[in-house]
């Protein structure tokens, strides 16, 4: 009993500390809120050890961050967990006439063939993952891929295309694609889920298609009980979700879908999912 009293005490003295106004924000409102100078860079942890792996010349990878040691310490302690951490997305579907790709609603019937792109937006800098759920019930990685070690790392309110260079097919059978992104802000809440992408992800593996069976791709990997492990934790959290059609500010794209935290406690790691019919 002194346990779950002392909990719910820590969670109403979080709740009273946030502000009121928050209360009464709606997803898009809390995702364009001025961020913290003091939680705007992710968790850096300092590594002891890199392994440098081959880049195709068609890709690039990020410079990595090398921090000064006397901060990691103040970074690992203040900035994993931030208020309202969430994810601005949009499905881009490209139009076979011109081949331009073009913002879709995320609830409209795609169809068999479709080509398309994600377009995503953090409000807080962080480490992106995008998966993939096929068919067989596995998962595919879909954001970081093809290179063992490129950087996922994202910037605050700085747009990520998913693929970077090509664009996702869904191919048949029909029926319900999944898609699972995760926004994380500590890469050391994901050390296996990494080692299960570099292990399993070659160059010589396709990244441009929602295979129907993507098991062959990350044969011997248990990268999908990682996922689905992953999947199961943040299950249920308290994301709000908000659609909107039409732009309602300069710049910003129509049928985009707004995801985040919506407690008052702050949180290190944001899901959306996205179910896509064909």
């Amino acid at each position: 009993m002194r346990i779950i009293g002392n909990w719910y005490l820590m969670f109403t003295l979080a709740a009273a500390a946030w502000p009121q106004s928050a209360q009464h924000l709606s997803p898009r409102e809390l995702f364009y809120q001025p961020i913290p100078e003091q939680t705007r860079r992710p968790t850096v942890h300092k590594r002891t050890s890199v392994t440098n792996s081959p880049t195709p010349a068609s890709r690039s990878t990020p410079p990595k961050e090398h921090l000064p040691s006397s901060t990691v310490e103040e970074l690992t302690r203040t900035t994993a967990s931030v208020p309202n951490l969430g994810l601005r997305y949009n499905v881009e579907l490209q139009n076979p006439k011109s081949g331009e790709f073009e913002p879709e609603s995320v609830d409209r019937e795609f169809r068999t063939g479709d080509r398309f792109v994600l377009e995503i937006e953090p409000n807080y800098s962080g480490y992106l993952y995008v998966f993939g759920r096929g068919s067989s019930g596995a998962w595919q990685p879909l954001f970081p891929y093809l290179t063992p070690g490129t950087s996922n790392r994202v910037e605050a309110h700085r747009q990520v295309r998913v693929p970077s260079e090509d664009c996702f097919e869904l191919k048949p059978p029909s029926g319900v694609e999944h898609i699972f992104v995760v926004l994380g802000r500590d890469r050391e809440d994901f050390v296996a889920l990494n080692a299960a992408i570099e292990r399993g992800v070659t160059p010589s593996a396709p990244a441009a298609v929602l295979a129907p069976d993507p098991t062959e791709q990350i044969a011997g990997v248990d990268l999908s009980k990682a996922v689905d492990q992953l999947h199961a934790q943040l299950r249920g959290r308290d994301i709000g979700i908000k659609k909107i059609e039409e732009a309602l500010s300069p710049g910003e794209p129509p049928h985009s879908v707004y995801a985040v935290n919506m407690s008052p406690v702050p949180g290190s790691r944001v899901v959306a999912e996205l179910r896509l019919k064909h």
